[in-house]
This record gives structure tokens, sequence and C-alpha cells, in this order.
């Protein structure tokens, strides 16, 4: 028998049945399931729940869809869901869901002694695990529960907190009650029992602190502390504790985010009573206090003062405060918490407080009135006229006027500045914005995030002003700068944050719940609260297709060129101008092409697209049609170009693919076959692994495009007998081409490398066959290349190079000009063949490889062009080596190599290298260093069979170490080299001081200087 659902809405929604968590899969599915739970053991209309899963609109198919919703829903939670007229019902008891449970507690609570109270509350709060219903509180009929429950969360730990203190535990009743203060800044009561607390807990000092924080925090909105609190401050008087003077009365605002002073509160969430003649009108919403609309201002309004040191970026003041000498509007556009306020009162603290004139446009709604707030923060009066004729008199004042924060009434900021623009004058204006004003004569200043030295300096300065004992040397603060994107406010926001936790943990809670990031200082903004309210604050300005691809945007992975963006997005293009515009997106030219990217904290708070969201296909369908377009040039003259391209993508293609192994195979294939030839030449071992989890995922029944890519990531990893098994799987049920075009490669590598040069060539025949017709200048040239090595490797010269002919002529013949990649691959055939015949011919032949390649951007050839190079200066070079030369020096080049192929992870080339390091060891007369290298890269039993001339330049390698060493020391330093991997040998050999040491090279001497 199973068990019937639990439901969890005590922060995201979940299902646990059977003893496991159940996933509610598809934000149509959990809207659905929020819905039903918001109104438990109460009908819900068909009319509600379409228009909550189509808000934009419902489809046609709409009531029959809901009712294919309501049916996966049902194999979820059983008959929970009941069919109404007209509607459903979940009917499940309240103890159903971890809500009821948390109010039964919490009503327990109420009739317990405070020590039983508070073992109950703990209990209860412990439910809790995020927002009530998670993002679904967003939805309309579940905004009213998700609230009534927040609600009671804070009354629960208001009720902890008075508990704790009758409990005698007042230190534990701080805490609670610190936190509670955090979550609802605006509740007096909370300030009460904080104050309670610490007289409570013999720190009267402390809690008269506290009040006047509290009462700091009021005056913001022109309140003063009520009964309560003044009780509370009696409390703490009457141990006697001294009173500090309170500060005078000021005007107070607050700067952009870099700024951390406190910010007018929004609401008046207290019983507090206000202060006789104060203005808290342009902090709480009140009747205007004129019929326009603008907050009452005093004359003149000067440049507030910041509350904090300023860390500024390099240059920036002195930049802009030029630019505004030379323009008359200078806009300083950014991203939400970038610190454009911030900056603009240092510019204007540049200037004589005379001169200069604030005007705040966060408080101002209505467009209609942005003239008369400009005019009256100007400090001009009514016989200047209506707002107007005013502007003309302002024009004329030799001002600079700063208009803080434009971008939610930026039309109505652009008409007056053009109408001030318009009369000639002195007039200095410095606006912010998180988007550009657009009017001519406009300077606009891109205020970027901080440096990570600048973004350091800030976030420790924050960090310790909030009581927190970090450090510029704590090695956590870096990791703290790069998950928030040096932005000024969250860095803020996570400075106040370090004084409750350690930094390792901050940083931790920054990697996995970074949206959550809120402010923990008293009055802030509600724009400046959290990252989310950031976001919000612009999201709300954008239309609806915008607005849209605002949501889907952290589909992407990387940064994406605009016209990708709009595919993906499905918006015109225009709609991506904007997001880059109002600054929701960021410019990206690391690569020479503009690009747009989102700062990882905007993508925190946006939140990632949902698994079903169609943006999800769409961005794996365009990513596949871009690889596939690339892919297809590889090979041919624009080679350089198309694997930038694909290397652009390659972050995007892994997302794409890790989406499509789940939901949509066929995309996963299209991807892991456009990628294949850029993954092996690229030596791109983890884009090759992304075939592996698709067979894995696919048990005995893998598509042949992801054996065929697993294939070449074993062969290439040393494992030629297994990727040969996977090679021969792909080419039996291949039906694509390409598929088996791959497949037959990768099957004559692993012939190749083992040894099986008959079968090499064999199947370099067949790819010849298949790429002749399909026009393929790459697979006709690799098909030829392994009859060529075929016979060098066996000694014929003479056969090789008229093979090689042969496969310059086929080349010639396809009538396609080839790529650097195919130019080069010729080459170093040309190597190969002429290595022992003309060593100096053969050596410009893999010179000419090495840079063809990078030409390409093909690692691989250019691994095995060095690694010949490598063979060459082994058998012909000069063998005064030593590992200490500089670069430049024989050793520097095989030092090299070994890297290369270690970076890449190719053991079958670096065993190949390291064999011919054990050549040039003997040469150089270090026997027992060569003859330890023997053990390790020729007698191992899990390396490539030597073969062919390979085989016998070793056997004569050995003959000599017997020889100079005797029989008995060679074995012994064979013993040990076998206890060593490749990789062991390799690093053994890169590092500084290990043996062997030879005579060093001449100055001068050309590394690859040979000898016959």
């Amino acid at each position: 028998m199973t068990d019937r659902p639990r439901y969890r809405l005590l922060g995201p929604l979940e299902v646990r049945r059977d003893g496991a968590d159940r996933p509610v899969t598809g934000p149509q599915q959990r809207a659905l399931l929020a819905v039903l739970l918001a109104h438990r053991g109460r009908a819900v209309t068909d009319d509600v729940l379409v228009d909550t899963l189509w808000p934009d609109g419902p489809p046609p198919s709409a009531r029959h869809t809901l009712r294919a919703h309501v049916s996966r829903l049902r194999t979820l939670v059983g008959d929970d869901v009941r069919t109404l007229d007209g509607g459903y019902v979940l009917d499940v008891p309240p103890d159903a869901t971890d809500a009821g449970a948390f109010e039964a507690m919490v009503r327990a609570a109420g009739a317990q002694a405070p020590r039983d109270t508070v073992v109950t509350l703990e209990q209860a709060l412990a439910l809790w695990h995020g927002p009530a219903f998670g993002r679904a509180a967003e939805l309309a009929p579940v905004a009213a529960a998700a609230r009534h429950l927040d609600g009671l969360r804070l009354d629960a730990l208001h009720a902890l907190a008075e508990a704790l203190v009758a409990a005698g535990r007042p230190g534990d009743a701080v805490t609670t009650a610190d936190a509670l203060v955090a979550l609802d800044p605006y509740r007096e009561l909370a300030w009460a029992v904080a104050v309670r607390a610490r007289t409570a807990a013999g720190r009267p000092a402390d809690a008269l602190a506290t009040h006047r924080r509290a009462a700091g925090a009021l005056d913001e909105l022109g309140l003063l502390p009520g009964p309560a609190l003044r009780a509370a401050q009696a409390e703490a008087l009457a141990v006697g504790a001294p009173v500090a003077p309170s500060p005078p009365d000021a005007p107070r605002r607050t700067a952009d985010p870099s700024d951390a002073s406190p910010a007018p509160l929004a609401a008046d969430r207290g019983p507090a009573t206000a202060r006789p003649g104060s203005d808290a009108a342009a902090h709480v919403p009140r009747p205007p206090a004129r019929p326009d609309g603008v907050p009452t201002a005093p004359p003149g309004r000067a440049v507030p003062l910041p509350r904090t040191p300023y860390v500024p970026r390099a240059g920036e003041v002195a930049a802009v405060r030029s630019l505004l000498d030379e323009a008359r509007l200078v806009t300083l556009a950014g991203p939400g918490g970038v610190g454009k306020t911030r900056l603009a009162l240092e510019v204007a603290r540049t200037v004589p407080p005379a001169r200069t004139r604030f005007v705040e446009l966060g408080a101002v709604r209505d467009p209609s009135a942005v003239p008369a707030a400009v005019v009256a923060a100007a400090g001009l009066s009514a016989a200047a006229g209506p707002p107007a004729t005013a502007m003309t008199a302002l024009a004329a004042r030799d001002l600079v006027v700063v208009l803080d924060n434009c971008e939610h009434v930026v039309d109505a900021v652009a008409e007056v500045v053009g109408t001030l623009l318009d009369h000639p004058g002195p007039l200095r204006l410095l606006a912010t914005s998180r988007e550009p004003l657009r009017v001519p004569g406009e300077h606009v200043h891109r205020v970027a995030p901080l440096d990570p030295s600048a973004a350091r300096r800030l976030f420790v300065a924050r960090a310790r002003a909030a009581g927190a004992t970090t450090t510029a040397d704590d090695p956590e603060v870096d990791h703290v700068v790069d998950l928030l994107d040096g932005l000024p406010l969250a860095l803020e926001m996570a400075g106040v944050r370090a004084a409750a936790t350690s930094s390792a943990d901050l940083v931790d809670e920054l990697r996995h719940r970074l949206g959550e990031l809120a402010h923990g200082a008293r009055a802030v903004e509600p724009r400046h609260a959290s990252l989310t309210a950031l976001v919000d604050w612009s999201r709300d300005l954008l239309d609806p297709a915008a607005r849209r691809a605002l949501d889907g945007w952290p589909v992407f992975a990387s940064a994406v060129l605009p016209a990708v963006a709009a595919s993906v997005l499905d918006v015109a293009r225009a709609q991506v101008e904007t997001l880059a515009a109002r600054s929701l997106v960021v410019r990206d030219d690391a690569h020479g092409r503009t690009r747009l990217r989102m700062l990882r904290t905007v993508r925190a708070a946006v939140g990632e697209p949902f698994d079903d969201a169609p943006v999800r296909a769409r961005h794996a369908a365009v990513v596949a049609d871009l690889l596939a377009a690339a892919d297809a040039r590889l090979h041919g003259p624009d080679e350089p170009a198309a694997r930038g391209e694909a290397d652009d993508l390659l972050a995007e293609a892994g997302a794409a693919h890790a989406w499509a192994r789940r939901h949509d195979t066929g995309t996963a294939v299209r991807l892991t076959r456009a990628l294949h030839d850029h993954a092996v030449d690229g030596l791109r071992d983890e884009v090759l692994g992304w075939a592996a989890l698709l067979v894995a995922d696919a048990g005995g029944r893998a598509h042949p495009a992801a054996h065929a890519s697993l294939a070449a990531r074993l062969v290439l990893g040393g494992r030629h007998v297994e990727g040969a098994r996977h090679a021969r799987r792909a080419l039996a049920s291949a039906d694509a081409l390409a598929d088996r075009l791959h497949a037959i490669e990768v099957l004559a590598d692993a012939a190749l490398f083992e040894g099986d040069l008959d079968e090499a060539a064999a199947l370099g025949d067949v790819l010849v066959e298949h790429g002749t017709r399909a026009g393929s200048v790459h697979h006709v040239e690799i098909g030829h290349s392994y009859r060529v090595l075929r016979l060098t490797y066996t000694g014929e010269t003479s056969a090789a190079r008229d093979a090689l002919a042969r496969c310059r002529a086929a080349v010639d013949a396809l009538g396609v000009p080839p790529g650097p990649t195919t130019a080069g691959w010729l080459a170093f055939l040309a190597g190969e063949v002429e290595a022992d015949a003309d060593p100096p011919a053969a050596l410009a032949s893999l010179r000419a490889a090495r840079d063809l390649a990078a030409v390409a951007g093909n690692r691989y050839l250019g691994g095995v062009a060095r690694s010949a190079a490598t063979a060459l200066l082994a058998r012909h070079g000069d063998a005064r080596v030593t590992r200490t030369d500089g670069p430049g020096t024989p050793w520097s080049d095989v030092a090299e190599v070994l890297r290369w192929w270690l970076d890449a992870g190719d053991r079958t080339h670096l065993v190949t290298t390291l064999r011919n390091v054990l050549v040039l060891l003997e040469r150089a007369g270090d026997d027992d260093g060569a003859a330890t290298l023997w053990g390790a890269v020729v007698e191992a039993d899990d390396v490539p069979v030597a073969y062919g001339t390979e085989r016998a330049r070793l056997d004569d390698v050995r003959a000599a170490l017997e020889h100079r060493l005797g029989a008995a020391r060679f074995a012994d330093r064979v013993r040990t080299g076998r206890a060593r991997s490749p990789e062991q040998a390799a690093h053994g050999l890169l590092t500084p001081g290990a043996t062997p040491s030879t005579t060093t090279s001449a100055p001068g001497d050309d590394p690859y200087r040979t000898s016959r």
C-alpha cells in the first residue's frame, strides 16, 4: 500500500510520497498544484486555472490541455485531486501539508509555558525552507495564501523571541529578534523585543544602541517610537546605562547602490507615532503635497552627503568630470546596483556646493510630474512661472544638476532635458539611468562593475563595518567578488551578510542561493533591498516581448551574438537591444565581435527557465544548427573562422546537450555529430565525453553517432581495443554517411596505433571511396594517409613517396580548396616520409605542419607535428641536452610536447613522445634514465605495442643499454620504471632537478640540428 502524498509549500513546492520526494515537473504542473494547494478543500474553477496557466491568453485547446495537466498531476498525487462541476479541488486534510502542521503547532504554542513554547515554535519554524510557495507565490490566485503564511512565519518568529526572553534565554532571543528585524525591518515590536532581550542579557548599552537604531529608522518615516519601544528603552535605562545624545534632525536620502547608507522606508509597518512637524511624504505614500504629484522639496535641494567611504574605479571621477566640462549632458548608464548614483555624487562633490542641485526621481511615479520635480529641486521659486516657463530660467543658471534614477520615467526626463538643452546657457546635467536618455548632445558614460581589486576593497570594508573579521587576504574573498560580478550593491549585501556567517559558508550560499541575497541594512530603498527587487524594478518597465526575452535569457550559458539571442528567444532583435540598452545584459567583446551576456547576479534574480519551457528547445535547436553549419566549413578555406565559431558555441553546446539528453535525444545526436571532428581536432575530451553520457543513458540502444564519438574519445585516451568495439557498433547500424565516416576513421586510427598497419590502410581505402563520393577533402586526404604511413613505418620510403603523390592528386581532383588542416596533414606526411632520408627537409615540413595547425586551431595536428619533430630530434638531433636548458633549446621543445599530451589526456601520443625521449636519453648517455623510462613506456602492460621502424629503433636502444649497464642492472631499472604510469614518467621528466642531466648544448646551436 502506498502512503498518501504529503505536500510541502513552506518553500518551493514539493510532494513526498512513499518516503521519497517526487518532482513536480514543468511550470504549468507546478502552477496547477500551487493554485489547488492555495485553495485546499475549495473548488477552483476551470476559468481561474486556465487564466493562471496561460497568462498571455489561452490557446484554443486550453481546456483540453488543462484536463491533460490534471491527469498527469493525478499520477503524482492520486485521488487527492477531484473533479467538480466546472473545476477541481485538492481534497486533503490540513495535516497533509507542512503549512497545516505549522499552523497547528503555532496555535498549540500559544497555550504552553515559555520553555515548551520555545520548543514547539522552533520545531514549527524548522518546517520552513524558503518563502511560502516559492516562485509560485507570484501567481495571482496564490499570492494571498503565500502572504498569509509568510506573515504567520514572522508572527511565529516574534512569539519565539518573546518566549526566549521569558524562558531565560536572552542571548538566543537577541539572535531571533535580529533575524526578525532583518526580515521585517518595519516591525516596531520586533525592535522592542530586540532591545528587551539585550537588556535581559546584561547588555543595556547595546540595548540603548539598538533603540537608537530603531528610532533612527522610524525617523526616516517621520515617526516617533511607540509605547512598546519606549517601554523597552525604559527597562534599559533602569539598569543604569548612559544615554547617548540623539542626532539632530537632518534631511536624509539614499545614494545609489554603492552607497550602503540607509534609504527611505517604503511603508510604516509598526505602531509608531508621527513626529510633529515631520515631512514623511518623500518616504511613505500619502496624498501629494501638490496637485501635480511632485513630492515637496526644499528650495535648491543640495547634493546628499554619502555616509560611507567611496571605493573608486581608477580615474573614473576625473574622467566623468572632464566629460561634464565638455558636454552639457552626461548620462551615467549601467546595471542596477553598479554604483551610478554614488559616482554622480562623487563627481558633484568636485563642484562648489552652491553650484550643484540634486533631483531624486526614484519617488516620482507620474511622468507628468517630472518637469515640476526638476524645477523644484533646482530651487526655482513660484515666481519663475509654470514648469515649462521655468525651464528657460533654469537653463541660464550656472549649475550642475544631478538627475538621479531616470529609467522609469525616461521619456519624460528626455523631454525635459531636451527642452533645457534647447536653451543656451551654462547649465550642466548629470543623469543616472539604467538606459541612456537618447537625447541629441548626450554623452553616455557606461559605469562598469568594479575590477577585482576595487571589489575586494569594497567587500572587505563593508564586511568589517558590519562587524565581520574579514580581511583582504582571505582566499574566499576572491570567490565572493567573482560570484557577484564586482557589482557594488551585491558586494555590500554580501558584506553585511559576512557578519553573520563565515566566508566559506557565504561563498556556498552565493553559489547555491545567489538570488536570495538581500540587503541587511535598515531602511533600504525597496528597489535596492535584494537582487530580485533590483531586477524587478527594471523588468516592470519592459514591454511583454522584452520581458519574455529577459525571462528566457538565462537559457544561455555564455555571451552570445545578438542575432543568436533573438533567434533563441523568439523576439525581434530590437527587443534584445532593449535589454542591452537597459543594462539587463552587458556587452562582452572579448572575441572581437559584439556579444551580450547576463551578469551572474541578474541571472540569479531572473531564475533559470523551466526544463519544459519552449525556449529550452529553441536554444538546443539553434545551437545544433549553428554547429552543423560550422562543421560543414571545418575543412575548407574558411576553417579558422568556422572553428572559432564552434569554439564560441561550446558553452552553449554543453547546456543544450545536457538538456537534450533528457528531453530530445534527436537534437542531442545532432549536436554530437556536429561536434565530432571539432572535438577530435581540438583534443576536447570533455566534449567527446558528452557522447559517453548518451551511450550510458541509452544502454545498448545508443545512436551510432554517440558510439562513434565515444570511440574517438577512448582511442585518443589510449584504450584502442575498447574504442574499436564502439566504432564497430556505430558502423553496424549507421545510416548517416557522417556517422559511418567517423566510425571508419576511428577504426583506422585504432588499427594504426595497435600496429595493424594493413588493417589501417584497408580502412583508409574505404574512407577514400566514401569521401570521394561525398566530395569530402578531409576524408580523401585522411584515407590516403594510412597507406602512406604504412609504407613509411615499414621502411618503404620510395613507395611512401608515390603514395603521398597519389594523395595530393586525389585532393586536387576534388577541385575544392583545402583548408589549413588538410594542408597541414599533407605537410606532416611529407615530414614523416622524409624523416630518415632527408632530416632537414623533413623538419621544414613538420614545422610547416605545426604552423598550419596553429592557423587552423587544430591542437591534434599541432601535437602530432611536434611529436614527429621530437622523434626527428631523438634520432638525428644534437644529443647534448639537459632539462635545465632554457626556451628554444631541444629540451624545451621536448617538454612542450610532453605537456601538450598530458593536458590533452592523450596517452597514445604521450607514449609515442616518451619513446622518442627514451631514444634521446640513450644517445645522450643517460643509460639509467633511459632504462627506467623503458619500463614505463615499452614493457608496461597498459601501453600500445611498438611496431615497425619504431620497434626496430627501440630494440637497438635496448641492446645498447644492456651492453653498457649489464643485463642485471638494466632489468632492475626496468622494474623500477614499470611501477610508474606514462603520465608519472612524463611528470618526472618535467620536474626540475630530476635525472638525467647531461652536457648542455652550445649557445646558438639550432635545437633541430641534424646529424645523419
